[in-house]
Protein backbone atom coordinates (compact mmCIF):
# COMPACT_ATOMS: atom_id res chain seq x y z
CA UNK A 1 0.00 0.00 0.00
CA UNK A 2 1.24 3.30 -0.99
CA UNK A 3 2.04 6.04 1.75
CA UNK A 4 -0.39 8.67 1.69
CA UNK A 5 2.45 11.27 2.60
CA UNK A 6 4.66 10.49 0.09
CA UNK A 7 5.58 13.07 -2.79
CA UNK A 8 7.11 9.95 -4.51
CA UNK A 9 4.32 6.72 -4.73
CA UNK A 10 1.45 10.07 -6.14
CA UNK A 11 2.55 13.15 -6.79
CA UNK A 12 -0.33 14.87 -7.60
CA UNK A 13 -1.75 14.13 -4.33
CA UNK A 14 -0.22 17.17 -2.62
CA UNK A 15 -1.54 19.58 -5.34
CA UNK A 16 -5.40 17.69 -4.77
CA UNK A 17 -5.14 18.38 -1.47
CA UNK A 18 -3.73 21.91 -1.74
CA UNK A 19 -6.93 22.68 -4.31
CA UNK A 20 -9.49 21.50 -1.80
CA UNK A 21 -7.97 22.86 0.88
CA UNK A 22 -7.94 25.99 -0.40
CA UNK A 23 -11.27 26.03 -2.14
CA UNK A 24 -13.20 25.10 1.08
CA UNK A 25 -10.97 28.02 2.91
CA UNK A 26 -12.18 30.51 0.37
CA UNK A 27 -15.82 29.54 0.43
CA UNK A 28 -15.89 29.31 4.59
CA UNK A 29 -14.20 32.70 4.15
CA UNK A 30 -17.11 33.94 1.92
CA UNK A 31 -19.99 32.34 3.81
CA UNK A 32 -18.62 33.55 7.41
CA UNK A 33 -18.36 37.29 5.64
CA UNK A 34 -21.99 36.40 4.34
CA UNK A 35 -22.97 35.58 7.69
CA UNK A 36 -21.36 38.48 9.19
CA UNK A 37 -22.61 40.93 6.82
CA UNK A 38 -26.10 40.06 6.88
CA UNK A 39 -26.28 39.49 10.90
CA UNK A 40 -24.10 42.40 12.50
CA UNK A 41 -24.58 44.99 9.41
CA UNK A 42 -28.47 44.36 7.80
CA UNK A 43 -29.62 43.01 11.35
CA UNK A 44 -31.03 39.92 8.76
CA UNK A 45 -30.15 36.51 8.59
CA UNK A 46 -32.56 34.99 6.12
CA UNK A 47 -33.42 31.29 5.15
CA UNK A 48 -31.13 31.08 2.43
CA UNK A 49 -28.10 31.86 4.40
CA UNK A 50 -28.96 28.79 6.69
CA UNK A 51 -29.02 26.93 3.03
CA UNK A 52 -25.28 28.56 2.21
CA UNK A 53 -24.09 27.35 5.52
CA UNK A 54 -25.63 23.47 4.87
CA UNK A 55 -23.90 23.57 1.44
CA UNK A 56 -20.67 24.80 3.26
CA UNK A 57 -21.06 21.95 5.82
CA UNK A 58 -21.47 18.98 2.69
CA UNK A 59 -18.60 20.83 0.68
CA UNK A 60 -16.31 19.88 3.99
CA UNK A 61 -17.61 16.39 3.89
CA UNK A 62 -16.66 16.35 0.00
CA UNK A 63 -13.22 18.49 0.48
CA UNK A 64 -12.47 15.79 3.50
CA UNK A 65 -12.98 12.53 0.96
CA UNK A 66 -10.77 14.09 -1.92
CA UNK A 67 -8.31 14.34 0.80
CA UNK A 68 -9.17 10.35 1.86
CA UNK A 69 -9.11 9.46 -1.63
CA UNK A 70 -5.94 10.80 -2.50
CA UNK A 71 -4.25 8.14 0.54
CA UNK A 72 -5.53 5.48 -2.35
CA UNK A 73 -5.41 6.57 -6.30
CA UNK A 74 -6.93 10.29 -6.86
CA UNK A 75 -3.96 12.17 -8.17
CA UNK A 76 -2.14 9.23 -9.58
CA UNK A 77 -2.01 7.57 -13.60
CA UNK A 78 -4.14 4.66 -14.00
CA UNK A 79 -1.16 2.40 -14.47
CA UNK A 80 0.20 3.31 -11.59
CA UNK A 81 -2.84 2.08 -9.19
CA UNK A 82 -2.19 -1.41 -7.80
CA UNK A 83 -5.12 -3.50 -8.30
CA UNK A 84 -6.13 -3.45 -3.97
CA UNK A 85 -5.40 0.36 -4.10
CA UNK A 86 -8.09 0.44 -6.62
CA UNK A 87 -10.83 -1.49 -4.89
CA UNK A 88 -9.76 0.85 -1.89
CA UNK A 89 -10.46 3.87 -4.09
CA UNK A 90 -13.63 2.99 -5.75
CA UNK A 91 -15.01 2.11 -1.90
CA UNK A 92 -14.15 5.57 -0.71
CA UNK A 93 -15.97 7.12 -3.62
CA UNK A 94 -18.83 4.83 -3.40
CA UNK A 95 -19.66 4.44 0.19
CA UNK A 96 -20.33 7.70 1.35
CA UNK A 97 -22.04 9.11 -1.60
CA UNK A 98 -25.51 9.56 -1.19
CA UNK A 99 -26.19 10.03 -5.32
CA UNK A 100 -24.36 6.54 -6.04
CA UNK A 101 -25.98 4.58 -3.07
CA UNK A 102 -29.61 5.77 -3.00
CA UNK A 103 -30.81 4.68 -6.88
CA UNK A 104 -33.87 2.49 -7.09
CA UNK A 105 -33.52 -1.24 -8.24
Amino acid sequence: MADWTSAADNPGAHSVRAAAIASLALAGLAVLLRFITRGYILRFVGSEDWFIAVALLFSIGNTVGMVLQTKYALGQHMEDISVENLIKFLKVIYTPSPEHSNKPS
